[in-house]
């Protein structure tokens, strides 16, 4: 007779994985349509996390209760030391309530952070093939998705505008997904881009089509008009470079050369999106001339991130081991000595 724990294994930690990649978009899905800005975003994160951790927790006292083998991965203990930091930073923070409930309308409470760490833990204990390639496939279905949405958006042909900075959404055509922002859009839209170019490098069918989806994904990216995007798209490329010298090592030049090929097609293929859209919507010139802007003036870089880098290193005097609170960095501006907007 089977028993709770029974239930506790790779097929639920599938489930769980790829119910949290279609659950978020979803929700925002059903926020735009009615017009709801970040309806029920934080919350379904937040419980989404807590499930995860439940089962991640009795996967373990199975383990010890059968006296199983631990199996784990490297970015495990790492994971696992940020969640204690957390833990510490909730505790000694200068504002415990805000901590534990975030930041009004835009939180990142410690329930959000749990989700992210529990899916990275659930992730490093799938290793059966065909789960791994339900995730795989699931990946593939949202970058279709999204992506579809984001061309809409692009040509602002999509019906729901953003909630977040509307204006400069639509009047600049930034693409932001089921997302609420063209920034949150990028580095989600930068992950489907990457997956679609390691399986046209790696898988060894659909070539053609993973090909095709890589452009579209890429293309997709850029439509943000930021330039966290077009830095993705070209770490995609370093990272992919990266895996071809490891593989050089391994096998013969002829076996290579097959790779080779493809990682020059992927090259041209991110070069011409990233001129087309770039030279098309003038962005390339004023991303450039901004930057250049920026590097005179460390504040600025960024988009004015260089100060927010500095006031958080300037509190840390204050708070060297723990931190100002978890989601309370207006207290490090209000710790630093010029008046900044928090």
């Amino acid at each position: 007779m089977k028993t709770y724990l029974d239930y506790i294994n790779e097929k639920t930690f599938t489930f769980l994985i790829i119910f949290t990649m279609f659950a978020i978009p979803s929700f925002e899905l059903i926020g735009n349509l009615f017009g709801m800005k970040y309806f029920f975003q934080e919350q379904i994160i937040s419980i989404l996390g807590l499930i995860n951790a439940y089962i991640i927790l009795f996967h373990f006292i199975k383990k010890i209760f059968k006296k199983q083998k631990f199996n784990f991965v490297l970015s495990d203990f790492f994971i696992i030391l940020c969640f204690v930091f957390c833990i510490i930073s909730l505790i000694f923070s200068n504002n415990f309530y805000k901590s534990f409930l975030g930041e009004y309308a835009y939180s990142e409470t410690i329930f959000n952070v749990i989700c992210y760490f529990s899916l990275f833990i659930l992730s490093t204990l799938i290793k059966k093939e065909e789960n791994k390639n339900k995730i795989f496939k699931s990946f593939i279905i949202l970058c279709i998705f999204e992506t579809l949405i984001a061309f809409l958006q692009n040509f602002n042909i999509w019906p729901i505008s953003s909630f977040f900075d509307t204006s400069s959404h639509i009047n600049g055509h930034f693409a932001f997904g089921l997302t609420q922002h063209c920034n949150f859009y990028a580095g989600l839209s930068i992950i489907f881009t990457g997956i679609s170019a390691g399986a046209y490098m790696y898988k060894k069918e659909h070539n053609n089509f993973y090909l095709i989806l890589t452009c579209l994904a890429c293309f997709g990216t850029l439509f943000t008009y930021t330039r966290i995007a077009w830095v993705g798209i070209f770490s995609i490329l370093f990272i992919i470079g990266i895996i071809e010298f490891i593989i050089t090592k391994k096998k013969t030049p002829v076996d290579f050369s097959e790779n080779i090929k493809k990682f020059l097609l992927l090259i041209a293929l991110f070069i011409i999106c990233f001129l087309i859209t770039g030279i098309s919507s003038g962005q390339l010139i004023r991303d450039f001339n901004n930057t250049k802007n920026e590097f005179s003036d460390f504040e600025s870089i960024g988009t004015n991130r260089g100060r927010i880098w500095k006031v958080g290193l300037y509190s840390l005097q204050f708070d060297p081991l723990t931190g100002v609170g978890f989601d309370d960095y207006r207290h490090a501006y209000e710790l630093y000595p010029t008046h900044y907007d928090k």
